[in-house]
């Protein structure tokens, strides 16, 4: 059944054609044609099958003393896991030992990778913490969605709450333990408990006699194979004299035998006792909640031989089940699927009294060079540095290939996924046939709609704008029935301020409010109602706008031809003199009387009408589509300046429209664009800067500035901080140079990361060459290497620099 799915997915997969189906529309970036999007129409459920994400996190390290955490994130996506992603946006959490969120990030997701950074908030107390990356599309799914790395804030280390050091694990194989037959036992100990001879201890009977004793193969990690007797127990005694107990056998069940040593193949023996039941069994792998394998047992004697092609499965942990047909769980066994790995080298090829030049190498299984993108680490391992055990897509290959042969690697890691998984349960499946959560392209803004005399906005347009350091852009968009205002597939870096405007005849009642809606695919049916009760009544009932909106994210958008202009009644009167209270010049700086212009809060007027008033300033075309500015004595476009943030400048600076027949020799700013971002009827003043009074916006200010100041708090005017809020984008990417550069002399002293570089690119050849200066450190030298190429295969170096 699942094996004919399967098959369906895949076939679903490869179509570039529409069909009519009542679901949403998937564009799909593959790893062989990343750039061109093609469009399948499947349902929902196809949709969670075939396009399933997966996130692998490196850290550049596990501990840090500083408020910066680097990282490189891979997104896996589909049966086979190839490195792309339909989702464009990376969340990030950073979580204390009690699950409560220290720090959201955003991160904004390219060919299938994210290099980034996690900046610790100040104050932040020292001791374990969890890093979380998901994307949305994640969370439609039953299971965990989440990849999580702990790490070590600060110097006090406390494992208790990462891993269970002073507990004792006892694991048969497959979770059964059967009598008369030989069963492999998997145990973990302590590591400061393992004895001089090197082994965890000895298994004894009830009658303390030693029935044999369990080497330890990897830290306080061994295997060992026991035959019980029936009505006999079994005990782990200690070193130390401590004993524990072994489970109580059956003398019923099944065995899930499995040997994974050998690279291709995994050999898997289902063994039925005589007293077991007759009942049809199926074994069935799934790897992240994905069905790769379904094998209808057919028992010879009580025993069943089967041949897993490993080859076929991509990397991670497949989790084996035996099953009924009624799916109880009768056994169960994870082993790790290698995958098509790569191999990573990095070789010293130069070095100088200052510097040491290093080849790094990247081949596949048949020593073929492949160009791809290495994300590396060199860190100092001081005394107090704690190495966290995880297992992950980059842990089986995290020994050196030179300190023990493959096959015993290969041991290796099959003990320690026994040990690490075997009690994780059942993989969830996907049983869902709805899409709760859609793909994300970008951030969004969504939230409760009000006007600043606190009435719910239904079906009305909002202009909303956008202000960071890059300047100011707009989109326009129109609440729903309920009040709701969305923005979404929003794209900018850092933070942003927000601000949301009607068409209204005051201030007040132009002025939007956002109140956020917390989850943004779930509304509330009976606050609907009572919102919808406030609206119609025009309620005043003050409100609190959640601090939380700062999570929000904006977008500066396009938004030409979106505004009309206005046609412009020109008079000789004379503008009202300078209020008492003004909003302050920008830095101070304040031109002539004579390019200051005010408008009259009273019959105030139309911008090109300020602008023909103030002398030296040319407004051309005020009838068109597209009127420009230009100031003569200036040598450039003007600059337009709203309460102090630049507005995008004209890329060459040249107006289109004529004047008297002959194309004006002056480089002229669209006035349309600042017509679009400020309401004259806002505006406080507007200063004319030309020459060194335009010095402090540097090049751009070349062209002369036009600065505009909206109005001040007083009487009828409300401030536009009532209705703004601080929006946080994806978060900027601080370069290690650049964070080195700012560290004290100490700081850089102290620091366990010594190099990081996320986007390491090999050639065609598979080399890339990187330099490192040359350390004083007597401290050893960690390296670690990681690439996952875009048909998902994996590589990591793992090794130490002398």
């Amino acid at each position: 059944m699942k094996t004919n799915y399967l098959f369906a997915a895949f076939f679903l997969l490869s179509l570039s054609l529409s069909f009519t189906s009542f679901s949403q529309n998937i564009t799909q970036r593959g790893p062989n044609n990343p750039g061109v999007p093609t469009i399948v129409q499947v349902s929902a459920k196809d949709s969670l099958y075939v396009m399933r994400e997966h996130v692998v996190l490196q850290l550049a390290n596990e501990q840090i003393n500083n408020d910066l955490l680097f990282f490189k994130a891979y997104l896996l996506t589909g049966p086979q896991q190839n490195r792309y992603s339909n989702s464009r946006v990376l969340h990030i959490e950073l979580q204390d030992t009690d699950g409560t969120t220290v720090k959201k990030q955003f991160h904004e997701i390219v060919n299938g990778m994210v290099a980034g950074n996690i900046i610790v908030p100040k104050r932040t107390k020292e001791g374990n913490y969890t890093v979380k990356a998901y994307t949305q599309w994640m969370k439609n799914y039953s299971d965990t969605p989440y990849t999580q790395k702990h790490i070590q804030i600060g110097d006090a280390f406390d494992d208790t709450n990462i891993a269970p050091k002073n507990t004792i694990t006892i694991l048969p194989e497959g979770g059964t333990f059967l009598q008369g037959y030989k069963n492999k036992i998997a145990f973990q100990i302590p590591s400061q408990l393992v004895s001089n001879d090197g082994t965890l201890g000895t298994i004894i009977d009830s009658q303390d006699n030693t029935i044999i004793k369990v080497q330890d193969y990897d830290a306080g990690s061994g295997i060992a194979f026991l035959e019980p007797k029936n009505g006999e127990r079994y005990f782990l005694k200690l070193d130390n004299g401590t004993t524990y107990p072994l489970p109580n056998s059956e003398d019923q069940g099944h065995l899930l035998r499995i040997n994974n040593i050998a690279p291709a193949i995994a050999s898997i023996q289902v063994v039925r006792t005589e007293k077991a039941q007759k009942t049809p069994l199926k074994l069935v792998g799934t790897l992240r909640g994905v069905p790769y394998f379904e094998k209808k047992i057919n028992f010879t004697k009580n025993s069943a031989d089967i041949k897993l092609d490993k080859e076929k499965i991509p990397r991670g942990i497949l989790q084996l089940q035996l099953i009924d047909l009624e799916g109880n769980l009768i056994a169960k066994r994870p082993i790790w699927i290698e995958g098509q790995s790569l191999q990573i080298t990095m070789d010293q090829v130069a070095s100088t009294d200052n510097e040491v030049t290093y080849k790094v190498k990247v081949t596949d299984q048949k020593n073929k060079p492949v160009k791809t993108e290495v994300a590396l680490s060199i860190i100092s391992e001081g005394d107090k540095s704690t190495s966290i055990k995880e297992t992950d897509l980059f842990s089986s290959l995290s020994q050196e290939r030179n300190a023990t042969t493959e096959r015993n690697r290969r041991f290796l890691q099959d003990m320690r996924v026994l040990i690490a998984h075997q009690d994780n349960g059942t993989e969830a499946s996907i049983m869902t046939d709805n899409i709760t959560y859609p793909i994300q392209k970008g951030l969004r803004v969504i939230g409760y709609a009000y006007d600043l005399n606190n009435k719910l906005l239904i079906n009305t347009p909002v202009q909303v704008m956008f202000t960071n350091e890059n300047g100011i852009s707009i989109e326009e968009t129109t609440t729903d029935a309920n009040g709701v205002l969305r923005v979404d597939n929003i794209q900018i870096d850092g933070e942003t301020t927000l601000v949301c405007r009607t068409k209204a005849d005051d201030t007040k009642s132009r002025l939007v409010q956002l109140e956020r809606i917390e989850d943004a695919f779930y509304v509330d049916p009976e606050k609907e109602k009572a919102r919808i009760k406030e609206a119609k009544r025009g309620s005043k009932k003050e409100r609190n706008v959640s601090q939380e909106e700062k999570e929000l994210a904006v977008k500066p958008f396009d938004t030409s031809g979106t505004l009309v202009l206005y046609e412009v009644p020109l008079t000789g009167k004379k503008t009202k003199e300078a209020p008492p209270t003004e909003t302050p010049s920008v830095y101070g700086v304040k031109p002539p009387k004579h390019r200051i212009i005010y408008q009259d809060p009273d019959k105030p007027k139309q911008v090109g009408e300020l602008l023909l008033r103030i002398p030296g300033v040319i407004v051309s075309g005020l009838g068109d589509i597209s009127p420009t500015v230009s100031i003569p004595r200036a040598s450039g476009s003007p600059l337009f300046v709203v309460d102090g943030f630049p507005i995008t400048q004209a890329s060459n600076g040249f107006g289109n429209s004529f004047t008297g027949g002959i194309l004006s020799s002056a480089p002229r700013s669209n006035l349309n664009d600042l017509l679009a971002v400020v309401n004259y009827s806002d505006i406080q003043r507007i200063e004319v800067l030309i020459g060194p009074d335009a010095a402090i916006y540097g090049s751009r200010g070349a062209g002369g500035v036009i600065a505009v100041y909206t109005r001040f708090a007083e009487d009828t005017f409300i401030p536009r901080k009532n209705a703004q809020l601080e929006f946080q984008g994806y978060e900027p990417v601080v370069a290690f140079e650049e964070y080195q550069q700012n560290l004290s002399k100490r700081e850089r002293e102290n620091a366990a990361v010594l190099y990081w570089n996320p986007s390491i690119e090999t050639n065609e050849n598979g080399e890339a060459m990187i330099t490192l200066p040359i350390t004083d450190t007597t401290k050893p030298l960690k390296v670690k290497a990681t690439t996952i190429n875009q048909k998902g295969n994996v590589g990591i170096l793992q090794t130490s620099l002398n």
